[in-house]
């Protein structure tokens, strides 16, 4: 009885291990088929079937992890394997840099992208007419994103945090300066039914409130979801689809908004189409709308001032209208500047934000100009607006780094200023001369400033002012350093800075690494004016993290020019300063590890404690921006404490911009700088 019992359980392994062996020859074959139709969704369902029964099949694990990173909404996801792969794939798959090429490139990571294409071509072995072709296509359209991210606009860019986006679609932000209200379309609701709603939110002091949906305006399928507000009079202006297509507006009341009406009924005539700008004075309409012979067109109408008809249609301006989609139409307003979308050649992804000028000798608008990185993106963007003041704005996209579908985008104009140094090996005092210095903003860390290093290790280029960076040298693929490193200088391109950056090399020992360290990193240079100050050297950083308990004070530690705002003392809170953290990631710098570790042992210790997590900025620039700003910051923190095992509900995160400076402004040292900080209070 035991042997037969044996033989029958040697059976039925023997019997599942060649089922599961044919099961895995099918998924694998249908795996690769779709994999190489890039159909990467079922590529990723059969790899993973494969992968589930806890042995890969072949190279199902390599296949698979490609579909991954090849997909826009895993741009998140670790190149860690890709690297673990490198070693044997690199050599005995000639399409592996291929591969590389196409996810770099994915994760806006060009000049790596152009480097692995060319490895591709340069491997010896076959490779069709058609995948050589394509490749160099790849690397020509590449290249050309290169210039345009080596030369951005002056613009600063800043995701909008949660509430305002989600994994689910925002679209049509727009600004009711009036009200101090941000509107916007998403599908949140009823992102099965691709149904949307217009939703507002207040601005306070921490940023935005939770939106809310305006009911009384109805549902919109996608590409009717628009909204519009006219800030002389604050009204708001939606598209229904009703007869042709209409306008109608909603009035601003106590309660919300009242029931929209429409707007004129000769609008109809005008086949108006979703998307449309309204001017100030409601006698001008300008919206897109079906060509005949073209897709989108951008259409333009004019309220008779004497009858109050609305006169025929025109196409918009001579130079705008394309054999291509135009859409999403926005005059600034003082007229002088048109913005609008296209997916016409010369962008850099599939709708940028084109704008035009207009010439008041001529009566014309000039030929239309790619607004530029970081506008635009080799993703979408789509409605665009510029706020009253001329200097920031709103937009849509779903760039890198977008929760799920389209988010919603702030902006700002920025000063840039110069700098140029060298690059030099710690240990030789020898130049470097290969490869080159990348500076990225700690707000826009997809953005960064580069420049080649020449024969004798110079580099030279333009940054934000008032900005933290990310610095790296680069040699191929191959990091050679990064650093954090601060510009503060309110005047902009009128200074030249000068810096030089030490790399020190990876093969030595440790005690010789940390003399060159103490030797060389974050070592400060003059600059025309002044002395530019690393983040090391930053007074705020170098100031003692106390814990305080409750109803005890905290009084001035920093100088004695330091003024406490209001002349009260702190109560029940910690002054931290600046908190660096690594790029795109929320990895603190060594510098900072000090002062958060110590509030980790402080919140480990006592596990019934709440606390506030207030970031602040000082007062130079927009104080929308200095409020996102300061939002972020404290933010980060607050994910770092998270991520090293803090209840996220034990740790309330907000930012109060300039709001509430600690010291003086018109001082950098003892003012400004201190007022850039990060304040821990005890909630609990």
């Amino acid at each position: 009885m035991m042997r037969l019992t044996y033989l029958t359980a040697l059976a039925l392994f023997l019997i599942s291990n060649i089922s599961t062996g044919q099961n895995k020859e099918k998924l694998y074959k249908r795996g690769i088929d779709a994999f190489y139709k890039e159909d990467f969704e079922a590529a990723i369902y059969h790899f993973e079937e494969i992968e589930s029964t806890g042995k890969s099949f072949k190279d199902s694990e390599y296949r698979l992890e490609i579909s991954y990173l090849i997909l826009p909404q895993h741009r998140e996801r670790s190149l860690a394997k890709m690297i673990r792969f490198y070693e044997f794939k690199s050599k005995n798959d000639k399409f592996f840099h291929y591969w590389m090429g196409r996810i770099y490139a994915n994760r806006y990571m060009f000049p790596e992208a152009v480097n692995s294409w060319n490895n591709f071509l340069s491997r010896k072995g076959y490779k069709s007419e058609e995948i050589e072709e394509e490749t160099r296509d790849y690397i020509a359209e590449t290249e050309q994103l290169v210039s345009f991210f080596d030369n951005p606009d002056n613009f600063e860019v800043h995701q909008l945090e949660g509430p305002i986006n989600t994994e689910f679609a925002e679209t049509t932000p727009v600004y009711s300066e009036e009200r101090d209200e941000l509107l916007f379309a998403s599908n949140r609701q009823s992102p099965d039914k691709d149904e949307f709603k217009i939703y507002h939110a207040k601005g306070n002091d921490t940023g935005w409130s939770a939106p809310t949906p305006l009911d009384i305006l109805g549902t919109f399928e996608r590409d009717q979801a628009n909204v519009e507000v006219v800030n002389e009079d604050g009204k708001l202006f939606i598209y229904q689809d009703v007869h042709k297509g209409d306008l109608f507006y909603s009035q601003p009341n106590a309660n919300g908004w009242t029931k929209p009406v429409e707007f004129d009924s000769e609008i109809t005539s005008t086949h108006l189409e979703s998307h449309f700008y309204i001017n100030e004075h409601e006698d001008r309409i300008i919206f897109a709308a079906e060509g005949k012979k073209t897709g989108l067109d951008l259409m333009e109408s004019f309220r008779n001032p004497e009858t109050g008809e609305w006169e025929k249609p025109h196409p918009f301006g001579l130079n705008i209208n394309s054999e291509f989609n135009e859409d999403s139409p926005f005059l600034s307003h003082d007229e002088s500047r048109f913005y609008f979308l296209s997916d016409r050649p010369g962008g850099v992804g599939g709708y940028d934000v084109y704008v035009s000028t207009f010439d008041d000798a001529t009566n014309l608008w000039s030929e239309p100009v790619n607004m530029g990185w970081p506008i635009n993106s080799p993703d979408d963007e789509i409605h665009f607006k510029m706020n009253p003041d001329e200097n920031s704005g709103y937009f849509s996209s779903n760039r890198i780094h977008s929760k799920g579908d389209f988010d919603i985008f702030f902006f700002w104009s920025i000063e840039k200023t110069k700098i140029k140094g060298r690059v030099i090996n710690a240990l030789t005092q020898q130049p470097v001369t290969k490869g080159e210095i990348r500076f990225h903003p700690s707000q826009y860390l997809d953005e960064y400033f580069r420049s080649p290093l020449d024969s004798t290790g110079r580099y030279n280029t333009e940054l934000i002012s008032d900005e933290v960076f990310r610095v790296e040298v680069i040699n191929s693929i191959d990091t050679l350093m990064t650093e954090q490193f601060e510009v503060h200088d309110a005047k902009g391109a009128s200074i030249t800075h000068y810096k030089d950056f030490y790399v020190i090399p990876k093969d030595i020992s440790n005690e010789e690494r940390l003399a060159l360290e103490k030797k060389y990193k974050n070592q400060p240079e003059p600059t025309q004016t002044n002395q530019l100050k690393s983040a090391s050297d930053d007074i705020a950083l170098n100031e003692p993290v106390e814990v305080v308990k409750p109803k005890e004070s905290l009084t001035s530690k920093v100088s004695n020019s330091r003024t406490v705002r209001n002349n009260e003392p702190i109560r029940n809170q910690i002054y931290v300063g600046n908190i660096y953290f690594e790029y795109g990631t929320s990895i603190v710098t060594e510098a900072s590890l000090p002062r958060l570790n110590q509030i980790l042992d402080y919140l480990n210790d006592n596990p019934k404690h709440e606390i506030e997590i207030a970031g602040h900025t000082d007062n130079i620039g927009n104080e929308r921006v200095n409020q996102l700003v300061s939002q972020n910051r404290a933010l980060e923190a607050k994910k770092w404490l998270v991520e090293n095992g803090i209840e996220s509900s034990r740790i309330t995160s907000v930012g109060y911009g300039s709001k509430q400076p600690l010291a003086s402004n018109d001082d950098e040292v003892n003012g400004r700088a201190l007022n850039r900080r990060i304040e821990i209070k005890l909630v609990n």
